[in-house]
C-alpha cells in the first residue's frame, strides 16, 4: 500500500512539474512563430543549445562540436536575410 501511495506523489509531482515545462516550451514556440523562425534555423538552434547543457560552460570539445552549426546558422540567415523584412534581420 505504501509503494502505491509514494508511486501516486511522485506522479503528482511529475505532473506538477511537466506544467511548467510544457508552459515554457509553449512560450518559447510562440516566440518563435512570432520571429517567423524557420525549421532549418530551429534545427540548427535546437543543436547549440543542447550541446550547451552543461553546468560548467562549453569546454573546447563541445565548442569544436558547436562550432560548424553555428557557422551553418550564420551561413543560413545571410543567405535568407534578402527574403526577410528587418524586423527579423540575422545579421549582427
Amino acid at each position: 500500500m505504501n509503494k502505491t501511495l509514494d508511486l501516486q506523489l511522485d506522479m503528482d509531482v511529475f505532473r506538477e512539474e511537466m506544467g511548467d515545462v510544457v508552459e515554457k516550451i509553449t512560450k518559447l514556440a510562440a516566440s518563435f512563430r512570432t520571429l517567423d523562425i524557420k525549421r532549418n534555423e530551429y534545427l540548427l538552434l535546437k543543436v547549440i543549445v543542447l550541446l550547451n547543457q552543461s553546468n560548467g560552460g562549453p569546454g573546447d570539445q563541445i565548442k569544436d562540436v558547436q562550432e560548424p552549426y553555428i557557422l551553418a546558422l550564420r551561413d543560413y540567415c545571410e543567405a535568407n536575410s534578402q527574403r526577410t523584412d528587418a524586423k527579423r534581420s540575422c545579421r549582427n
